[in-house]
């Protein structure tokens, strides 16, 4: 759901710049107060924690420092209000339509018994809720261990363990055979809000091409790594300091 339900590569090729900034509201305004998940590899890259290869332009667009963002990344530069988000066009709000169409698919899929990796086997197709289930006032979720941490998941499952999970579901308008590293460490970061045992992504492949053929539906598992979670959460707080001093200045 942060990232409208599309990949990198898609959702950079839709944005658009707006006009003029506009006061953010509700969701978005309490998104402004953190960074969300899908920021995460942005703000990694920004800090110089993560290597920019191989990452699709829209994240190191928004890792990137310019003279209109004073000279610092422009994820941080948002953050404090100083330039506004870039919005998403017509094509990319269709994208985000198809999140439920996806998970209700890739349910239906593991109750037939038909699974791409072993961790899907242990879900209850009966036990997986769509972000939907919960008011839109309680989100973002905050992490308690670093408040400027935050995640708006897409859905959530138990497993026949008594595991819980989250579900991350990605539309995207290409060929995608192995998990990037944008989209996993995005999931670490929900983890590390929630507390969720492990996370799932979901990815229907072609889902967001012109073409309209949709292809397979994909799934990676995305285990629990303490390590990466408290890098993950050093680099919130390192990053949140910059939004401050500039929200001060």
């Amino acid at each position: 759901m942060d990232d409208l339900a599309l990949d990198h590569d898609t959702l950079a090729a839709q944005l658009t710049e707006p006009a003029q900034a506009v006061p953010l509201t509700g969701w978005h305004a309490r998104r402004a107060l953190g960074f969300g998940a899908s920021d995460v590899p942005a703000l990694l890259i920004a800090l110089g924690v993560a290597s920019p290869t191989g990452v699709p332009d829209y994240i190191t667009e928004k890792a990137k420092p310019t003279n209109r963002t004073r000279g610092v990344a422009r994820l941080f530069a948002e953050k404090a209000g100083v330039v506004a988000p870039k919005k998403a066009s017509a094509a990319a709000e269709k994208g985000t339509q198809r999140e439920r169409e996806l998970l209700h698919q890739w349910t239906q899929k593991i109750d037939r018994g038909q699974f791409y990796c072993e961790a899907e086997e242990l879900v209850i197709p009966g036990r997986v809720t769509h972000a939907d289930a919960l008011l839109k006032c309680a989100w973002p979720l905050v992490d308690r261990h670093c408040p400027v941490l935050t995640s708006t998941l897409d859905a959530w499952a138990r497993d026949s363990l008594g595991g819980e999970l989250v579900v991350e579901l990605k539309c995207s308008a290409s060929e995608r055979r192995a998990l990037p590293w944008h989209w996993r460490v995005q999931v670490m970061a929900q983890l590390a809000v929630t507390g969720a045992d492990y996370g799932l992504l979901v990815c229907g492949e072609f889902w967001a091409a012109w073409h309209g053929n949709d292809g397979p539906i994909r799934c990676w598992e995305v285990q629990r790594d303490e390590d990466e979670i408290a890098v993950i959460r050093d680099a919130a707080r390192r990053g949140w300091g910059i939004v401050d001093s500039m929200k001060e200045g």
